[in-house]
């Protein structure tokens, strides 16, 4: 809403530049000789030309900014990738301790002869029926 009265007023005041400038002027360019061309028309033209620059102008920062912001987001991405791997590993390493916990458990559950034995007398008295 904001744009269409803002568009009415431009064209209103470009309208009454229309009606007051009408005497002709003369453009040279170079070489090239205009003549009679209305003010209003050159004013006009200049608003475009200068409206256009900026908005070049603003193209560009608008492309750098998406640049920066494209690389932030990537960035982000990385870390939660890592951020979920470290999870993961974590939680790997809890299972793995609680396992060994138990086997530490059940070591110091079994007596201290079976514990001193080595492993032939270990591996013959496994074998025996």
């Amino acid at each position: 809403m904001i744009t269409l009265i803002l568009g009415i007023l431009l064209g209103g005041l470009f309208a009454y530049l229309a009606f007051q400038n009408t005497m002709g002027v003369t453009v040279r360019a170079g070489n090239y000789l205009f003549s009679d061309i209305p003010l209003f028309l050159i004013a006009s033209a200049s608003l475009l030309f200068g409206i256009f620059i900026a908005w070049v102008l603003s193209l560009g920062d608008w492309i750098s900014t998406s640049a920066t912001i494209h690389g932030k987001e990537s960035e982000l991405r990385s870390t939660e990738h890592a951020l979920q791997d470290a999870e993961k590993r974590i939680e790997s390493l809890e299972h793995e301790n609680t396992k060994l916990h138990e086997e530490v458990e059940k070591l110091k559950s079994t007596p201290a002869e079976l514990r001193n034995r080595s492993f032939i007398d270990k591996f013959r008295h496994g074998v025996s029926f």
